[in-house]
């Protein structure tokens, strides 16, 4: 975990707690707390999804979720940004994102949370395999070749993700 003057963030096998993501924003001086929960679904196209699973390139992505936090805390006037991403497999209904800000004001902590979670999905080297009945699949991952190939097998350098940026998506 890594905690600064903008926020908190983490990657984790663990369940995510709402409860602790919000904890992490309340302040007496914020008149809002705005969260976002993104949840494992189904179903995703046309297949029956029983689990996520997730993999992460972690040192990058916690450096890319300051970035994301500071951001928005400067963009839009948010007090403080927490947020969480579960890495593994996360079953049906499960918890994969939360992020959760502190704001004086409703309007202002909003943006910064719809803000955020689309940062994330454009910088942080977050892949994800669908697992569905009958099969699983990498979705938002091409190599070279074209070919779907894991993220584990040569994708941890923040070279390789560079070289992919603008291909690698979270939900």
């Amino acid at each position: 975990m890594l905690s600064d003057s903008f926020g908190d963030y983490w990657i984790t096998p663990d369940e995510l707690l709402v409860s602790e993501a919000i904890s992490r924003v309340e302040n007496p001086k914020y008149g809002a707390v705005s969260f976002f929960g993104g949840a494992v679904r189904t179903p995703s196209h046309g297949r029956e999804i029983v689990g996520i699973y997730y993999e992460s390139y972690t040192e990058m992505v916690i450096e890319r979720f300051a970035q994301v936090a500071r951001e928005g805390c400067e963009r839009f006037g948010a007090g403080r940004i927490c947020i969480a991403h579960r890495v593994g497999r996360v079953p049906l209904g499960g918890l994969s994102l939360v992020v959760a800000v502190g704001s004086v004001h409703r309007k202002e902590g909003l943006a910064a949370c719809s803000f955020s979670v689309d940062r994330i999905k454009e910088l942080a080297p977050i892949w994800k395999k669908e697992i569905f009945e009958g099969g699983e699949q990498w979705v938002g991952f091409e190599g070279k070749t074209g070919k779907e190939s894991p993220p584990s097998e040569g994708m941890k350098s923040a070279d390789a993700h560079e070289e992919r940026k603008g291909r690698v998506r979270v939900p």
